[in-house]
C-alpha cells in the first residue's frame, strides 16, 4: 500500500472542483506542472486512472468519482487533526468610542 500526500489530494479535489488543472493549481497555490506532478502521484499511488483529459475539457473517471469522497474526507480529517491541537483562540472584545 501506497501512502496518499495530502497535497496530492488536495491537487485532485482542486481539479475536481474546478475542471481544469490550470484553475487548480490557481486554487491551491501552486504551478500548473506540480498540480499535474501531484495527479500523476496519485494515480499511480491508487493504481486507477482519476481524471479523463481530453483536448477541450477534463472530467473525473469513474474510479475519480468513486475516489473523491474519500479524498475529501481524509483532508477533512487532517484538518480536523491540526485544529485539535491549535490553541484557541480567545474571544477578544473591541470597543470603539466615537465623539460627535
Amino acid at each position: 500500500m501506497t501512502d496518499l500526500g495530502p497535497a496530492w489530494l488536495r491537487s485532485f479535489a482542486a481539479i475536481a472542483r474546478a475542471g481544469s488543472v490550470t484553475r487548480a493549481a490557481q486554487q491551491v497555490h501552486r504551478r500548473q506542472s506540480a498540480v499535474s506532478t501531484h495527479l500523476q502521484h496519485l494515480e499511480a499511488a491508487v493504481g486507477a486512472r482519476l481524471v479523463e483529459r481530453s483536448t477541450r475539457a477534463l472530467a473525473l473517471t469513474a474510479q475519480g468519482l468513486a475516489f473523491l469522497p474519500h479524498a475529501q474526507a481524509l483532508l477533512r480529517a487532517q484538518d480536523d487533526a491540526h485544529a485539535a491541537v491549535r490553541p484557541a483562540r480567545e474571544a477578544v472584545t473591541h470597543r470603539l468610542g466615537i465623539s460627535e
